[in-house]
């Protein structure tokens, strides 16, 4: 593979920072030599593919290196974040927090039980891990894996002795996992200045309130349920959707929250003020209804912390990099092996997360800067090429008096949000209306065959020629037998 080479040429480099969590030669080579086929094209990435990989005989000398070897795990794990954050901090970094799992057959593995595996999109036997991505406009890496251990098999002395867990590791949730690698970063001085995930850790207050603590004094930007409950009005508190009734088409703004695979992705947003003037609500808005009809709607229950301006397309941004860890999970699953391990202790599950996270994560993401010739930056009383003027929009603000960029609040008689926060917020250009205008009429497409597919077709036809050919041989032969 190409992406793989272009890695291969820095790994002296790339291992040269984990040299120091090694205390023998043997150990380090085996590990350079794992990572190397972690890299390679093998179909299936474990112990016994590597070590044909490597050259070994067996494949005892992996499984030592990942079960038995004495090395530091977690100091390596910091080797791979370091050289990721310094390679990509580039000041505007965000911190995305997901869960990701593997299906196993018995349950013999650590961790292993039935419960919903994002990978499968089902509930099934399989473990669970939870990471912690770092992107920027540069690229995107795995920067911190913590394996999740179920609470019964935290409580089960006997499983937990088959599978070599540490004493110190206890049960936590995917939430409190999260918050360990982000205290990881925190303690390099490394944590980015916002952090974003799903439902699954936007639910959880102690989260949220760690991030917002003095010591930590992070952003957010985390997904909450639609019946989540927050204090809108300084005497009651209401479910998320509710807001919803009090926005008018003027309240949302059209933009886009980053390219995705089909180009730029461009929703409808709105943000609420709420009693606490550094707490807002987000609520994004599908621009196309889904098969029943429905525009899809998603909350984000966000938080600025003291000092630090905050605009609505700040918020769409950080929501926006809510995706990359899932292309980190499908390239290191496919071309790295981040979920072929067959090892069941947790020592050795974690060292091979390591392990491929260092594959991908020590130069897979890292792009060029963008070579696209862009605008200059126009004054702020003009609008740039190709845009046109807001006066209309703030006009439209200023009749409900309202300042420009200011979060709508159900009650604006009581609630003004008069922190900072909401007056320093420009408003992004964006059309008023809830769905853009149609373009010009596209030409109808037409279908074409893939060439794959008709090469394929082509083959068993081939095929069914040439056996139908034998049957007829085999069946005259056997008739002249017979005569």
């Amino acid at each position: 593979m190409a992406e793989a080479e272009a890695v291969c040429g820095h790994l002296d480099g790339l291992m040269g920072s984990m040299g120091k969590c090694f205390r023998r030669w043997e150990p380090r080579i085996q590990a350079r030599k794992y990572v190397r086929a972690l890299m390679s094209d093998l179909p299936r990435k474990n112990c016994w593919t590597i070590a044909e990989h490597a050259g070994d005989a067996t494949p005892g000398r992996m499984q030592h290196l990942l079960e038995r070897a004495k090395w530091d795990t977690m100091a390596a794990m910091a080797a791979v974040r370091g050289f990721v954050c310094g390679h990509l901090e580039d000041g505007d970094a965000v911190a995305i927090l997901d869960e990701s799992g593997q299906e196993k057959k018995g349950t013999a593995t650590v961790g292993v039980k039935r419960q919903y595996v994002g990978c499968a999109g089902r509930v099934s036997n399989a473990i669970n891990v939870v990471y912690c991505s770092f992107a920027t406009q540069a690229g995107h890496a795995l920067v911190g894996a913590r394996p999740y251990l179920p609470r019964e098999w935290a409580a089960d002395p006997d499983r937990r002795a088959r599978a070599a867990v540490p004493e110190e590791i206890v049960f936590a949730t995917k939430p409190e996992l999260g918050r360990q690698i982000l205290a990881d970063l925190h303690a390099e001085a490394r944590l980015p200045g916002w952090v974003t995930g799903d439902e699954v850790y936007g639910r959880d207050p102690g989260l949220r309130a760690w991030l917002e603590t003095d010591q930590v004094s992070t952003g957010y930007v985390l997904g909450i349920a639609k019946s989540t409950r927050l204090a809108l009005s300084p005497v009651t508190t209401a479910r998320a959707d509710s807001a919803l009734k009090t926005l008018i088409a003027s309240d949302w703004v059209i933009d886009s929250c980053g390219a995705g695979s089909k180009g730029e992705c461009r929703y409808a947003w709105a943000w609420v003020g709420t009693v606490d003037p550094r707490h807002h609500l987000l609520i994004r808005r599908s621009l196309v209804s889904n098969t029943k009809g429905i525009r899809e709607l998603a909350f984000y229950l966000c938080f600025a912390p003291a000092g630090r301006p905050v605009t609505l397309r700040a918020l769409i941004r950080v929501a926006g990099r809510r995706w990359p860890v899932e292309e980190d999970f499908q390239v290191g699953e496919d071309a790295f092996g981040l979920d072929h391990s067959q090892v069941r202790t947790y020592p050795a599950l974690l060292r091979h997360l390591v392990l491929a996270m260092e594959s991908p994560g020590r130069g897979r993401r890292y792009r060029r800067p963008s070579t696209r010739q862009r605008w200059p930056r126009a004054p702020a009383d003009q609008p740039r090429p190709g845009t046109t003027s807001r006066s209309g929009a703030d006009s439209a603000h200023r009749c409900r008096g309202e300042t420009p960029g200011q979060p709508t609040h159900p009650n604006l008689a009581q609630h003004r949000a008069p922190s900072a926060l909401a007056h320093l917020a420009a408003t992004p250009p964006s059309p008023r209306l809830l769905v853009p205008p149609p373009g010009p009429p596209q030409p109808p497409m037409t279908r074409s065959r893939s060439t794959t597919a008709v090469l394929g077709r082509q083959s068993v036809r081939r095929r069914l020629r040439i056996l139908s050919k034998a049957a007829r041989a085999v069946s005259s032969a056997s008739s002249r037998v017979w005569r």
